[in-house]
């Protein structure tokens, strides 16, 4: 901030007008100059410097966009690195790289039109959203990554997944395509509340051809349970069912049957007791 003082004129001004001006700089240096030492002194009051302003190592309580009077958004024009752990409550949008060295925390969206580069922990409480679906956009995480939201969107909502060069791998280990993402294990529980056949699972015809459940049912009224494989198949209009490996407790606890309409392929399942648990992992097969 800059103060102007009048000069000294020393054809007409006295040693008063000396001795004020003297004053005026003292008082200046003393409440409105930030100076400089090793004891760190404190300058109270707000100040804006219209430029740039260099410092080796910038300390600071709160550091935000804007000027004194207004709040603006704050902008990071080269690769930041956080060497410490960094919280985010509201929204972090990263248009560069920005790594980490411990922690990264945000509790609300999370915005990426680069890399975010994770060496810590990642604990995510909103959305991971990258702003394209394809390599070019990249999470690379150095350790865990806790997500405690229900989705990861990569493009936008619309988008499920998408998986880098089609490949899912895990400690540098490729386990799947995109291709094969179908004949990964889904699990599910359902509890059903009456004796009539029910829908267990679905499929649409259109992306699965045929698929292998494990089965376990549990008459929550009885010390009754049952365990059994299901092979199910469909020739785009009719289901097939078969039921192998069927063991149980005392008496059995379901019927498995399947069935078909013009777009799903449906397990149907009929309990013994209208209150039954069923569990079940499907591994499913495209068409």
């Amino acid at each position: 901030m800059a103060k102007t003082l009048p000069s000294i004129n020393t054809a007409s001004d006295t040693f008063q007008n000396w001795v004020d001006r003297t004053n005026a700089i003292i008082t200046l240096i003393d409440t409105e100059v930030v100076t400089a030492n090793t004891a760190g002194a404190v300058t109270s009051g707000n100040g804006f410097v219209n430029g740039y302003f260099g410092a080796n190592t910038l300390v600071a309580t709160n550091i935000k966009g804007g000027n004194v009077t207004t709040n603006s958004v704050i902008t990071f024009q080269t690769n930041t690195t956080f060497s410490a752990n960094v919280l985010v409550s509201q929204q972090l949008a990263v248009t560069n790289t920005v790594s980490f060295a411990n922690t990264l925390a945000v509790t609300g969206n999370t915005t990426l039109s680069n890399t975010l580069l994770i060496v810590g922990l990642a604990n995510a409480s909103g959305g991971l959203n990258t702003t394209t679906a394809n390599t070019t956009t990249a999470i690379n995480v150095g350790a865990n990554v806790n997500l405690t939201t229900t989705y990861i969107n990569v493009g936008n909502s619309s988008v499920n997944v998408y998986v880098n060069s089609s490949i899912i791998s895990i400690g540098g280990v490729n386990v799947a395509t995109t291709a094969t993402l179908a004949s990964l294990g889904i699990s599910n529980t359902v509890t059903f509340t009456g004796t009539s056949s029910q829908v267990l699972d679905s499929m649409t015809l259109s992306a699965y051809r045929s698929a292998e459940y494990v089965i376990s049912a549990n008459n929550n009224t009885a010390n009754a349970y049952q365990v059994s494989k299901i092979l199910v198949i469909h020739d785009g209009t009719t289901a097939y069912v078969t039921e192998y490996g069927t063991m149980y407790t005392n008496t059995s606890v379901m019927t498995i049957t399947a069935g078909a309409n013009a777009t799903h392929m449906f397990v149907n399942c009929t309990p013994v007791s209208s209150n039954t648990t069923v569990k079940f992992t499907r591994f499913a097969l495209g068409v």
